[in-house]
């Protein structure tokens, strides 16, 4: 009777492992891509988000708290898109060319909305202007592979 509680006892063990084995597992092609996809999509909202508020405040239609959330959750969606694509392997070429367009894009939006909060703390329209172009652009580029991905 104990040698059969054993044997279930240990094949309970080894059904958790192959079970936990299976859910951790490398990602395949088809789930990187959507992750790839869904930092594309939190990139591309952070940047048009940045753009707008650059505007607004050069405008003086935003109170500098607001601004300041804005800016700060702006930077805080790109960090976190780049932590979702780092965080896993692409399983293949096509997907490492997807990872290889995407990280640039993602480490020139954080750069970008920083520009804007150096810009918009120093009241240079001139200077927010021109990073917003930028943040267009971006959202432009975003945009763009988004819609070959998806």
């Amino acid at each position: 009777m104990k040698a059969g509680r054993w044997v279930a006892v240990g094949a309970v063990l080894v059904l958790i492992w192959v079970g936990l084995a299976y859910c951790t597992g490398p990602a395949d092609a088809h789930e990187y891509r959507r992750t790839a996809v869904q930092a594309a999509q939190a990139g591309l909202n952070a940047v048009r988000t940045a753009a707008l508020t650059g505007v607004a405040d050069r405008d003086g239609k935003l109170i500098d708290p607001y601004l300041s959330v804005l800016l700060d959750e702006s930077a805080g969606a790109v960090a976190s898109a780049q932590n979702d694509l780092a965080a896993q392997s692409p399983p293949d070429g096509a997907t490492r060319a997807l990872r290889d367009e995407l990280a640039p894009l993602l480490v020139e939006a954080a750069g970008a909305v920083g520009d804007l909060d150096l810009a918009t703390s120093a009241g240079d329209d001139a200077g927010i202007d021109a990073v917003v172009a930028r943040l267009r652009q971006l959202g432009d580029r975003f945009s763009d592979l988004v819609d070959r991905y998806r």
